[in-house]
């Protein structure tokens, strides 16, 4: 029993050296916790100016790059309407134009059609007329040879009507 209280009293001194020995280091311990916070700090804040730094100049540039890109385009947007504009201006202009010589084309076409269409009426009644005449002539032709045809034969009966009458007046001279 005497051997473990020894032992007990022994640990004793022991973690009472310890907790002397550890309360002056606590004043080492503050101290470089301090500094090392200190330091720790003057890192961040070296870290934080740089940044901030760094940040300030990259919005400044980027904003720089937003106004430029900007300028940019709307000068191309203005480039951009103006050559829609012309070509939209082209575009109606040739057809315009198509539509022009179309109406042109179609109004050469239809004058011609009628043209032909009267020269094609004009040639037919020349030719219904012709073939009126024809046979006006014909018909004439016909009629006087009709005519002949039927004087022949009055003559032929009157002959022959004259020449049984001359026979028999010729028969009593006999």
């Amino acid at each position: 029993e005497k051997e473990r209280i020894e032992k007990l009293v022994e640990e004793r001194e022991i973690a009472v050296q310890h907790r002397e020995r550890l309360a002056r280091m606590y004043e080492d311990k503050e101290e470089f916790l301090n500094q090392l916070m200190k330091e720790r700090n003057s890192a961040y804040e070296d870290k934080m100016t740089a940044f901030k730094e760094l940040l300030e100049s990259e919005r400044k540039k980027r904003l720089l790059e937003r106004q430029a890109k900007r300028k940019t385009d709307r000068r191309e947007k203005h480039y951009r309407q103006k050559r829609e504009e012309q070509e939209r201006k082209e575009r109606e202009e040739r057809e315009e134009r198509e539509r022009k010589e179309r109406e042109e084309r179609e109004e050469k076409e239809r004058q011609e059609r009628e043209e032909r269409e009267e020269r094609e009426k004009k040639e037919r009644e020349e030719r219904e007329e012709t073939e009126r005449k024809r046979r006006e002539a014909l018909d004439r032709q016909a009629k006087m040879q009709q005519e002949r045809l039927d004087e022949i034969e009055r003559r032929n009966r009157e002959s022959e009507k004259a020449a049984p009458a001359a026979a028999a007046a010729a028969a009593p001279s006999s």
